[in-house]
């Protein structure tokens, strides 16, 4: 296969490659293997071997050794989180439904904008006290990432339930 790696690929690859390069905690290597590996789908270890050479471009060896080292932190066969909240339930084109749709599409204008102002944000090293403080910010970057994908599957999970009253389907 022969994959492009895009920005985000890069992003990533070099979180992962402070796994394989640096000592970090196991609270800093969790966050950075669900980031890169998010629980939205349900990973194999041959697919995280597989995403790690492809898209990353890990060798064999570094993959065995990332393997060996964090075999426990490794995110594979888990379950997606499950959303808990219940959704509401409407008459047939009610009009609060509409204004609510309004507002949740709104929702997601603000994640996007906030989402890529805050892509636009350019650290390096040299703005930090040292070292381990900008890798520090570069996991609580990854988590924030999550944080957006969360809201995100929130509001659409709602959007489509809003969508079905609207249509007629409730």
């Amino acid at each position: 296969m022969n994959h492009i790696q895009t920005q985000e690929d890069k992003k990533d690859a070099r979180l992962l490659r402070q796994l394989l390069e640096k000592e970090v905690s196991n609270e800093q290597a969790k966050m950075i293997w669900k980031h890169v590996f998010s629980d939205v789908a349900i990973w194999s270890l041959p697919e995280i071997r597989q995403n790690l050479a492809e898209v990353f471009g890990f060798s064999p060896t570094e993959i065995d050794k990332l393997e060996t080292k964090y075999q426990n932190l490794i995110p594979i066969n888990v379950e997606p989180p499950k959303m808990l909240t219940p959704l509401p339930s409407f008459s047939s084109n009610e009009p609060r439904v509409t204004q609510m749709i309004n507002n949740y599409w709104d929702a997601v204008d603000h994640l996007k904008k906030a989402k890529a102002s805050l892509s636009k944000v350019q650290l390096e090293e040299k703005d930090f006290e040292n070292k381990e403080a900008f890798e520090s910010i570069i996991a609580d970057f990854a988590n924030v990432d999550s944080m957006f994908s969360a809201l995100h599957s929130f509001v659409g999970k709602h959007l489509d339930n809003f969508h079905q009253y609207v249509q007629g389907a409730g």
